[in-house]
């Protein structure tokens, strides 16, 4: 059996759900500013508890009175509770500031939360939430990667 007959039988299973969702820059806790968008696109799949997402977020202006730990908001369901953030990917085709020493974005979907934590990270360096310093009006990301569901 091929992949596209495998892909038709899980496509009708009954926990089988696919939809678009609408990812938006904010904070964790603080003040999410007023953006716009070039592009603002959100995709999932979800098969039994696990789900599949993948986000394009291309700023068209970006407002600097954003204030805290960034995150994208809008994942269409809840990470499972309890235990420490499911890291979901790195985050690709970025556009934004990195940080002295960082080289590498990661995305973590926080538990008991729908939305998904931006970090840094670097050889040598602890991991760091990203802030307002890190965008700009040129900044984009698009983000995929696999979360559990309660």
């Amino acid at each position: 059996m091929g992949i596209k007959a495998q892909s038709r039988l899980i496509k009708g299973a009954p926990d089988y759900e696919e939809g678009l969702w609408t990812p938006t820059l904010g904070v964790m806790s603080g003040t999410d500013g007023v953006h716009t968008y070039d592009t603002q696109v959100g995709e999932y799949v979800r098969l039994g508890k696990l789900v599949w997402v993948k986000c394009t977020v291309d700023l068209g202006s970006f407002d600097g009175s954003m204030s805290g730990s960034a995150v994208v908001k809008g994942l269409p369901f809840v990470n499972t509770p309890g235990g420490t953030p499911f890291a979901i990917s790195t985050i690709q085709n970025v556009t934004l500031n990195t940080g002295a020493g960082y080289s590498m974005y990661v995305a973590l979907v926080r538990s008991s939360q729908s939305d998904i934590a931006l970090r840094e990270v670097g050889s040598d360096l602890n991991e760091s939430a990203l802030t307002q310093a890190d965008f700009s009006s040129a900044s984009a990301m698009v983000i995929s990667g696999v979360y559990a569901t309660p």
